[in-house]
């Protein structure tokens, strides 16, 4: 009984750390590792979204510094003559401002469309990496990204200054007049949950490296620990389950309420940048959610279950009828012969189940689904190779018994039958000693 409350105290202990540790694990290789995070939103350089916002914004932020209208007074103010006119007349100068700053944001859009805009946003990528881990730090100063009181505030000051270098090199009109861009700040997402998930981060990282060692020591243990074992594991698959299959619907719904929580002007670049960065965390959440159903269906089908049972004997009587006509073909005889074919290709079903959900760009339980039907087929395709090995090794093994000669004993007991029914005469012997009879002649 004691071994038993162990077994459970671990399970429900590892199925309320299992999403922590694998959020914690998530945010150690994707957030705090520079490369890895640049290298998971490095695509975005590429969608339209992001394009239009970072030359939508950076383009404001230059012209607001640039500020033609007091650059064009101050210039014509200083003209003597008939020209010196130039400067009462609000339309010249509204339309000069107006030709510079057309020019300043071709200029900024044609650069955000072309390709050297990738090495822009990878240098945008790592300030915004340095600003997550200043963030969780709680230091927020020259940050490009802040989070302040559950606010997402984006500064494009170090994207403007970096996109305004480049405009220089490329000779950008009027590019060169900037002294010092300050930028602006943006407002990305307003929501006090994001507080408490940063709070949690702050929490998790420095166990993150070992706490996922000790959730599945745990698992193991308690399934282990519990008699029947079978049980065990179903109960581990089970907390496996609902832990990651919860936590990813709490992920889910939390993207969309940060999403709508944004501007409508920034939904799209937001929506991109969390789908992006939190796919990682989760295609992870639903792969442990698949382990565990996993985990949980072979306890149950492996267990003394009454259920469990029933389904094994659906399941084995058809694939026993369709491996008959496999047994004398070289099916059977490839696989009797091999006892490590069915193994082999047993083995090779699972990996490929693993590697299809690890392969998924972004996973969604449809695919989950459809990976564990394909997996399940498999499997049951590879129980009817068995069955046929099997059959043929049982045809092999009667036929074999047949032709053997008798031992020993069998050839003893057969001359004493002989002997036995040897003494007995038989139906000629009785014949010859019996006298005949002759037909009476005729009268």
């Amino acid at each position: 009984m004691a071994r038993r409350i162990i077994a459970a105290l671990l399970i429900v202990l590892a199925t309320l750390l299992a999403p922590v540790a694998v959020i914690g694990l998530w945010a150690q290789q994707t957030l705090t590792d520079t490369q890895t995070f640049v290298d998971t939103i490095e695509p975005l350089a590429e969608d339209p979204e992001v394009r239009e916002v970072v030359a939508t914004e950076v383009s404001a932020s230059l012209i607001e510094t640039l500020d033609a209208e007091t650059r064009l007074n101050e210039v014509l103010g200083n003209l003597s003559g008939p020209l010196a006119g130039l400067v009462d007349s609000e339309a010249v100068v509204s339309s000069l401002a107006a030709g510079i700053n057309s020019a300043i944001q071709s200029g900024v859009e044609t650069y955000t469309q072309s390709e050297q805009f990738g090495e822009v946003w990878t240098a945008i990528a790592t300030d915004v990496q340095g600003a997550f881990v200043a963030a969780i730090n709680r230091d927020t100063t020259e940050a490009a990204v802040t989070l302040q009181e559950g606010t997402i505030v984006l500064n494009t000051k170090l994207a403007a200054e970096r996109v305004q270098a480049e405009l220089v090199a490329k000779g950008v009109p009027f590019a060169d007049q900037l002294d010092r861009v300050p930028g602006r700040d943006v407002v990305l997402a307003d929501t006090p949950r994001l507080q408490t998930a940063v709070d949690v981060l702050r929490i998790v990282l420095p166990v993150a490296g070992w706490l996922w060692a000790a959730v599945l020591i745990m698992f193991v243990l308690g399934a282990v620990l519990w008699r029947p074992r079978a049980r065990g594991v179903m109960w581990a698959g089970l907390g496996l389950a609902l832990g990651g299959g919860l936590t990813w619907v709490a992920l889910v719904l939390g993207e969309a309420s940060l999403v709508a929580a944004a501007p409508p002007e920034y939904g799209g670049l937001l929506a991109s940048l969390t789908t992006t960065l939190l796919r990682f965390l989760a295609n992870a959440l639903l792969v442990v959610t698949a382990l565990g159903l996993a985990a949980l269906a072979a306890g149950w089908l492996g267990g003394g279950t009454s259920s469990g049972r029933r389904v094994r004997t659906m399941v084995t009587t058809p694939v026993h009828r369709w491996s008959r006509p496999l047994a004398d073909t070289w099916v059977g005889r490839f696989t009797s012969e091999h006892p490590m074919f069915v193994p082999t290709l047993r083995a090779v079903v699972i990996a490929l189940g693993i590697w299809a959900l690890f392969a998924a760009d972004r996973l969604t339980p449809a695919q989950v689904l459809w990976t564990a039907l394909a997996v399940a087929l498999g499997l049951l395709l590879v129980e009817v190779v068995e069955g046929a090995g099997r059959t043929f090794e049982q045809a092999r093994s009667g036929a074999v018994v047949a032709e053997a000669p008798p031992t020993p004993a069998q050839a003893t007991a057969g001359d004493q039958h002989g002997s036995t029914t040897g003494a007995l005469p038989s139906e000629d012997a009785a014949t010859d000693v019996l006298p005949t009879r002759e037909a009476p002649g005729p009268a």
